[in-house]
């Protein structure tokens, strides 16, 4: 075959975890051929609703993508998603492979931290740093809701700030431990002990607390929690990490801790009108309803909101709205994914408009069906 041309290829990852591969003029070809990719193709990966996070996993283990890829997402139905892939259904992924990741690989409230499974090794560890790298590379996007100090730790960097470890740890903590720890913390003379005790044991402390080594203390769990017991997976992240040192920064990925915080302030600043020249007393008002839908909504929904808009759950991509004449049932707002463009009905009243968007971001089930 030397000197042929090679064409782009397609892959189906199955449920049963093996891979299936079809296109014209590849059947009689060797597999090992796939998953070296030839120089400059793009791959088609297929994968379904439901099972992101598996099939997504498989991919990189495989080390599917080396190369660019294109995404096409299979319906529960078994139809594929009337989308083509421009960044949209990629971002559409990642947010699901995320969000599952948060939900079957980690521990923790607001911040989180990934814990050992019995049924991941090394393979499965680093697999998931490529697609944190992958993520990061393409569209800029981090799942931020890992804790800092965590990440810092692949890195390769030093913990040092106790402040910092222990503003994780509290989110790290579910709601009810931070507030009795945050009491000791302000006055450790008034904290009801045995509510303290049964916190610090959850945590098996080895120290009686006292007020004049209290913070340590809490130092030093919150460094075993964040830090130690993570260690294997910091040690796989690392390696990853320490081998795309030209794709990901670790000052960079400081930064979007930030930026990509899905608060009112960094979500307002992502939405604008497009073609102001045409813009109406009604629009302006629909458009003030936008604004505050966003401000009076709870992170949730605001997160909800723009992987309706732009295929992730955080503001990394901008918003361009716009206006449509549609009425009666058929007025709902259209979100073009690819291109970050929102299309909003003219004529709304503000209850109706926080109503209808509600519903449909709160279904959770969005087809992506314009191209």
């Amino acid at each position: 075959m030397e000197g042929a041309s090679v064409e782009p290829q397609e892959y189906i990852l199955s449920s049963a975890n093996n891979v299936d591969f079809i296109g014209d003029g590849f059947e009689d070809l060797p597999e090992d051929l796939f998953l070296q990719h030839p120089a400059g193709g793009i791959h088609t990966l297929k994968v379904h609703r439901g099972r992101i996070f598996e099939e997504l996993l498989e991919a990189f283990e495989q080390n599917i993508f080396n190369d660019t890829v294109r995404i096409e997402m299979i319906l529960p139905n078994g139809e594929i998603e009337y989308a083509e892939d421009f960044g949209g259904v990629f971002r559409d992924a990642l947010s699901e492979f995320w969000f599952t990741f948060y939900e079957k690989c980690t521990i923790g409230t607001t911040l989180k931290i990934p814990y050992l499974r019995h049924d991941f090794g090394e393979v499965q560890w680093r697999s998931i740093a490529k697609i944190f790298i992958k993520g990061f590379e393409i569209e800029k996007y981090i799942p931020i809701k890992l804790a800092p100090v965590f990440i810092q730790s692949c890195f390769g960097q030093n913990i040092e700030d106790d402040d910092e470890i222990l503003d994780n740890f509290l989110q790290y903590m579910c709601e009810s431990e931070a507030d009795v720890i945050k009491q000791a913390l302000k006055n450790f003379g008034e904290v009801d002990n045995d509510e303290l005790l049964d916190v610090l044991t959850s945590y098996a402390t080895k120290w009686a607390p006292t007020k004049n080594n209290f913070k340590q203390l809490i130092r030093d769990i919150a460094h075993t929690e964040l830090v130690q017991k993570p260690a294997f997976v910091v040690k796989c992240f690392g390696l990853e990490f320490k081998n795309n040192m030209n794709k990901i920064s670790a000052m960079e990925v400081a930064h979007l801790y930030k930026a990509l915080k899905p608060s009112v302030k960094n979500c307002l600043a992502k939405i604008d009108i497009q073609n102001e020249q045409e813009i109406t007393p009604e629009r302006t008002k629909v458009y003030s309803y936008l604004k505050r839908f966003i401000k009076e909504a709870d992170e949730k929904t605001r997160t909800g909101f723009f992987r309706f808009c732009t295929g992730s759950d955080l503001p990394i991509r901008n918003i361009a709205v716009t206006f449509i004449g549609t009425l009666g049932i058929g007025r709902v707002p259209i979100a073009h994914t690819c291109t970050g463009l929102l299309e909003l009905p003219e004529k709304y009243e503000n209850f109706v408009f926080r109503s209808e968007l509600n519903n449909i971001l709160s279904s959770n089930i969005w087809i992506m069906d314009i191209i």
